[in-house]
């Protein structure tokens, strides 16, 4: 295989080239017009099979890692900026190296190389420490026989994954996805079919939609395909936030459904659905979700506090976007005015109704403050009120507001009545109506 790069630093891309038959790789300077001339044949292992280009010991002269699959090894070459290089290790790999990518895997802003074994289809991964050495990291666990491996942010964590094809048979080729934590270690996520033999993998936004797809070459008379990030679980939520309302302090609400769809071409692996403090949640989703299924989550407000609480519902999974989230609110009380609305029907304009009643009581453990009493609305001064709460209400204890309608004129009327408290849910109000008739 070949390989381009500036070897020489001259702005000008010149190439490497790898000899079977003498176990050498030419390096190939360029003019820049498209001619080449020989500048060194450094000597590498038994049978040089691919070659990647990088800074390996971070001089700013670009290196070189040859796969050599006759002694399992990679020689890494570093470059002296003139198009020379010295041979300055050959850590070992699995059997039969293959194709090599170069990526910052452990996130020491060093660049480690990750290799497809040929021979015996395993993936390794070798961490580099920045002077051109290298050590073997824990090995990725692909579903099968890997053939070729692309490196990308998949689920966008800023942490590179691999895309790695795999040759198991014909109903089990495919890709399979396994997501970096960014100490050099690779999780199987998920593994996609793909139509024929995969034999390489390319990695590119070709849809611009600002997530990586990939482009994969097959064999069996299948033309190559490109797959869209829809060849991953794809989550999708419905609605995206729930709104609780207010809520007695202890008590629980009626739930509120949330439904969790996978939209993508691949199974969805649930690993948690957790609700935050004040909400809780159950659902029918299961650890597993096929292409094209939905389940539902339900939750509930359960307040421990006061006022306005926020939360989230916490979906994680190895969907691209993992972990996805549902936003969460509502309004914790220990009061509560009932009923929440009085009709006082027809009253003769100029003539007092009968008083109604509401209740306000104060379920919390502590006493209540009253700081206010009022209407608003289309005809407050059609309304009237008494109460017996005074500036304090016991813990466990109500008063009463007595309210009348005196309509100045004929026509319905209506109106808002407030109270304004500490107990969380700040003011009550009850609605308040009725008609003026002569």
């Amino acid at each position: 295989m070949a390989a381009t790069g500036d070897f020489n630093g001259d702005g000008k891309l010149d190439l490497t080239v790898n000899n079977w038959s003498d176990n050498t790789v030419s390096i190939l300077l360029g003019d820049g017009t498209g001619n080449f001339s020989l500048a060194s044949s450094p000597t590498v292992g038994v049978n040089p099979s691919s070659v990647a280009v990088g800074d390996f010991n971070g001089d700013g002269n670009l290196d070189l890692a040859v796969t050599d699959s006759g002694d399992n090894t990679v020689s890494i070459l570093l470059g002296d900026g003139t198009g020379n290089f010295t041979l300055a290790s050959s850590p070992p790999t699995g059997v039969g190296p293959g194709l090599v990518v170069t990526g910052d895997f452990n996130g020491d802003s060093k660049l480690d190389l990750v290799v497809v074994n040929s021979a015996d289809g395993t993936v390794s991964i070798l961490l580099g420490d920045g002077t051109g050495n290298f050590t073997l990291g824990p090995p990725p666990q692909p579903e099968g026989r890997a053939t070729s491996v692309a490196v990308g942010d998949f689920n966008g964590d800023n942490k590179l994954d691999l895309a790695v094809t795999i040759r198991n048979g014909y109903y089990y080729d495919g890709v399979s996805i396994l997501l970096g934590d960014g100490t050099g270690n690779f999780t199987l996520a998920f593994h996609a079919p793909t139509s024929g033999g995969p034999r390489s993998v390319g990695v590119g936004d070709f849809n611009g939609d600002g997530r990586l797809d990939l482009a994969v070459a097959v064999t069996g008379g299948y033309s190559p395909c490109i797959e869209m990030q829809s060849l991953f679980p794809v989550v999708t939520l419905s609605p995206t936030s729930l709104d609780f309302g207010t809520q007695l302090f202890g008590t629980t609400s009626s739930p509120q459904y949330v439904t969790l769809s996978n939209a993508g071409s691949a199974k969805l692996k649930v690993t948690s659905i957790v609700a935050s403090a004040n909400f809780a949640q159950k659902n029918d989703c299961g650890s597993r979700l096929k292409p094209g299924a939905s389940c539902k989550i339900g939750v509930v407000f359960k307040p421990h506090n006061i006022d306005t609480l926020t939360g989230t519902v916490t979906i994680t999974d190895n969907a691209p976007n993992s972990p996805q989230t549902v936003s969460l609110t509502g309004v914790g009380t220990v009061v509560t005015l009932l009923p929440s609305s009085l009709d006082f029907g027809s009253q003769p304009v100029g003539i007092t109704s009968q008083p109604q009643t509401v209740t306000l009581t104060n379920h919390g453990p502590r006493s209540l403050s009253i700081l206010g009493r009022y209407f608003k609305g289309n005809n407050p001064e059609d309304f009237a009120q008494t109460n017996t709460c005074g500036l304090k209400v016991p813990a466990g204890g109500s008063c009463t507001f007595s309210i009348t309608f005196t309509p100045t004129s004929e026509g319905p009327k209506s109106a808002t009545g407030y109270v304004e408290d500490n107990g969380g849910g700040s003011p009550q109000t009850v609605s308040l109506s009725g008609t003026g008739t002569q």
